[in-house]
């Protein structure tokens, strides 16, 4: 079981995540309720003896705590590059004018 989650930490910490599309895969193989890999871990904790269990769950624990800040760090940066790479003003264009005028005195 340990060598089990020393390979997901080592999994978790090698995935790149360069797209919201990667985001989400990454958060359902590793963090989704019916397919994730952390969730099925939980699922064994009742396989083992009651020594083995807080130790094992602490493992656990940390390793989707982990994973959890892993996805947040990346949507951070991904949100970042999306508001850094917005729409360019050009300075150089001449400003808007103002309205001429004023309304009719019959409307």
């Amino acid at each position: 079981m340990s060598d089990k989650i020393d390979e997901l930490q080592e999994q978790i910490e090698a995935e790149s995540i360069e797209s919201e599309e990667d985001a989400e895969a990454f958060r359902i193989q590793y963090l989704g309720r019916n397919q994730g890999a952390i969730p099925g871990l939980f699922d064994q904790i009742g396989d083992l003896s009651p020594e083995e269990r807080p130790e094992f769950g602490k493992r656990v624990n940390a390793l989707k705590d982990r994973a959890q800040e892993r996805l947040d760090e990346a949507k951070a940066r991904l949100q970042r590059e999306e508001q850094a790479g917005g729409p360019d003003i050009d300075r150089t264009l001449p400003g808007r004018r103002g309205f001429r005028g004023s309304t009719h005195p019959l409307t």
